[in-house]
């Protein structure tokens, strides 16, 4: 009997507004696959926990235990949480590693993942039998970028545009935040060589370029 043809998950990491969505736009184009975005998955237990999926969760405590039943077996079983705080990331991680853990058992489809908790670390330590896992990570350490960031805004009304709205049009605290997101970029691309991930520099060259050289990168024979 042959062997199962080994499918793909394509990670997609990086800060916030370096185009991660839009790598997961274009080789969605070119390929089939299940595509697995964090901020959705955030949005989802942000509804379970406080019935509001457009906030920010700082932490999350637990208590109590918990009871269920494996499949195939009428027993059930009780275990108090292990997790007591936990940060919002880290429950949004937990979260797509179920959904990959299925998907890596039934080994029937290539999967992509983005979204900013996508890290070098988290995909060094992921435990996959099926899938063979490609990476690709995208930041920024200079401000150059910036400009593309608040341009961006003007056409979609995200939540960039309206934290400047709510600041009186004034887009002088999203500095700090970019320089933020730029240190992250700078330790991102460290951990990415260190555990042998492609990262894509933004400030090299212009956006678009860097988009097409991802994908291309990602999804080559």
């Amino acid at each position: 009997m042959k062997n199962k043809q080994k499918h793909t998950v394509y990670f997609i990491g990086g800060p916030g507004r370096v185009g991660k969505t839009t790598v997961a736009g274009e080789i969605l184009r070119r390929k089939h696959l299940v595509v697995i975005q964090s901020d959705a998955i955030r949005a989802g237990i942000r509804k379970v926990l406080i019935d509001e999926s457009y906030v920010n969760i700082d932490e999350v405590s637990f208590k109590g235990k918990a009871r269920f039943r494996r499949p195939g077996d009428l027993r059930t079983h009780e275990v108090a949480f292990a997790r007591t705080r936990m940060t919002d990331d880290e429950l949004t991680w937990i979260g797509i590693l179920g959904l990959l853990e299925g998907y890596d058992r039934k080994n029937r489809f290539d999967v992509l993942v983005e979204g900013i908790v996508v890290t070098p670390e988290q995909i060094h330590r992921l435990k996959l039998k099926n899938l063979v896992t490609r990476a690709a990570f995208i930041g920024y350490t200079n401000e150059s970028h910036l400009a593309s960031i608040l341009a961006y805004p003007k056409k979609e009304k995200d939540w960039v545009y309206k934290s400047i709205q709510e600041h009186g049009g004034s887009d002088a605290h999203l500095k700090p935040w970019a320089r933020q997101e730029m240190a992250k970029s700078a330790s991102m691309k460290k951990l990415a060589k260190k555990f042998g991930y492609k990262y894509f520099e933004l400030s090299d060259q212009p956006f678009k370029k860097t988009i097409k050289a991802v994908v291309d990168y990602l999804i080559e024979k």
